[in-house]
């Protein structure tokens, strides 16, 4: 084999290998900067909601939409401890 043969196949395996690199560095980095925006599995505040309603970033009709599901969600009672159906705990 011509040697410029080889050099090239190397060449464009080498740019291969780092393309490769690259698109899974910017995609690790762009799920890991998602994590930052994932819900943490806590709801929202009431502080939270009117500081985004005092920026801008929600309207007034999003907010009472979402204050009233924030208290409604507060307003339900939970279920008894020892029944995931929340009756009362079976006895044998």
């Amino acid at each position: 084999m011509d040697f410029r043969v080889v050099w090239l196949v190397c060449a464009a395996v080498a740019i291969g290998v780092a393309a490769a690199i690259l698109l899974y560095t910017a995609r690790a980095a762009k799920l890991w900067a998602r994590k930052g925006d994932a819900p943490s599995g806590e709801p929202f505040s009431l502080h939270d909601l009117r500081e985004l309603q005092r920026r801008g970033e929600i309207t007034p009709a999003e907010f009472e939409a979402m204050r009233g599901q924030l208290l409604a969600a507060h307003r339900r009672p939970s279920p008894p401890a020892g029944s995931a159906t929340g009756g009362e705990p079976e006895s044998q």
